[in-house]
């Protein structure tokens, strides 16, 4: 997010100033202007670019709308629809509440998963395990290979950095040999 703190709102910002309070790369800003995200920047002496508080303020929303997962598309559709007045806020409403919708299922997958992340790792690191418990894990991990579980735990007891669990079709993977990119 932008810092707010360090902003007087009469002030005329340069490039190098925009790239400090956004945090956003220069080359970042005059992308964004020729896709029309952010508009009317004025040019001083020398042609050098010249930006206002209310590119902050747009640099703040465009910040927001990438954070909820708009295409650069859909930014650029709602800039423009911004643009044109407060005819077009039906049609801004509807494209913030799908986004807002799909923003909503996707924490909801990412909690389950957590959840489920959670459940595995006290299953592999309980002290003492029943034959429940050796269920449950053998159920977790898919393909229930014998010993998949303690080749895991000691893995994490060891700092083995080499082994990762992650989740497929909903479902904690035991990938062995990949690192912790993936890769």
């Amino acid at each position: 997010m932008l810092d707010k703190r360090s902003t007087d709102h009469r002030k005329i910002y340069t490039i190098t100033e925009m790239e400090q309070i956004s945090g956003l790369a220069a080359h970042t800003l005059r992308w964004y202007e020729q896709l029309g995200l952010i508009h009317d920047v004025s040019r001083g002496p020398g042609g050098h670019r010249r930006y206002s508080s209310d590119h902050l303020s747009w640099l703040e929303l465009i910040g927001v709308m990438r954070a909820a997962g708009l295409s650069v598309d859909d930014m650029i559709r709602f800039a423009a629809l911004i643009r044109q007045g407060d005819e077009t806020l039906p049609a801004r409403f509807g494209i913030v509440q799908q986004y807002r919708d799909d923003f909503r299922q996707e924490v909801a997958q990412r909690d389950e998963a957590l959840r489920r992340l959670e459940s595995l790792v006290q299953i592999l690191d309980s002290p003492a395990l029943d034959e429940a418990d050796d269920e449950l894990a053998e159920d977790l991990v898919v393909g229930g290979a014998k010993g998949a579980r303690e080749r895991v735990r000691k893995g994490v007891r060891e700092g083995v950095t080499e082994r990762r669990v992650t989740y497929a079709v909903g479902a904690p993977v035991l990938a062995e040999g990949t690192t912790r990119g993936g890769r």
